[in-house]
């Protein structure tokens, strides 16, 4: 089959508009890995890493977040919660986090339980962070469980990825929700492509509720906030 026979064929399955919007999103990702000298666009296997912890058969392979939905996503929450750390749980080699900080947002986190992809966010960020501008400081990576973490009280926002399955996510609301009882704040936990299992999780706890499901780039983000007063 030729490749012009095969280009119809992605037309005719997705439509037009989507496979065009694919096409230059897929263009951006390997700009954005040559503009600012990172890896971010290869799938890791998580039976390939270095993973201490029990959370490993529930972890995902890593698969990193688009850059144009990122950053479209970045600004919509920047207009819904003020100040705070971001963190993206299960942040892989760093992409959304970098993003995060880009956009202006002061300090944002990565957690992330393979070894491996954490020292790749660190090349990643100690890379992009001199050439896109960004403060040495305004981005962490950790190494660590999500259902171990400490979830400061200085957080406010949640990013979700799917790394990880819906007992993972039981876990980490009722985490998050903990935090917030320490020090009650306007928290938001926003998840890409919400699946059935976790839709399942997040409607069986009380403290967090479905605000908006913006679409940037094709891609859902369901954003959720808990209630405050």
């Amino acid at each position: 089959m030729s490749l012009y026979s095969r280009f119809k064929g992605v037309i005719r399955r997705q439509g037009f508009k989507m496979t065009v919007t694919k096409a230059v999103g897929t263009l951006a990702d390997y700009w954005f890995e040559w503009r600012y000298g990172v890896d971010t666009i290869a799938v890791s296997r998580l039976d390939n890493l270095t993973i201490e912890t029990e959370s490993r058969e529930h972890g995902t392979s890593y698969e990193g977040i688009r850059v144009l939905p990122a950053r479209s996503f970045v600004r919509h929450v920047r207009t819904l919660v003020s100040g705070g750390v971001f963190v993206d749980l299960g942040c892989g080699k760093g992409k959304a986090v970098f993003i995060t900080a880009q956009e202006g947002i002061a300090n944002a986190r990565g957690i992330e339980f393979a070894r491996e992809l954490c020292e790749v966010a660190r090349r990643n960020w100690a890379s992009f962070h001199t050439k896109a501008g960004c403060r040495p400081d305004a981005c962490e990576i950790i190494e660590g469980d999500v259902t171990t973490y400490a979830y400061p009280t200085d957080e406010t926002v949640y990013f979700i990825n799917n790394p990880f399955d819906e007992v993972i996510l039981a876990k980490v609301v009722a985490n998050i929700t903990a935090s917030v009882e320490r020090r009650p704040r306007r928290v938001l936990i926003v998840i890409c492509n919400l699946s059935a299992h976790y839709r399942a999780v997040m409607d069986r706890q009380k403290e967090f509720s479905l605000i908006e499901v913006p679409v940037f780039w094709g891609y859902p983000f369901s954003i959720f906030s808990n209630h405050l007063g």
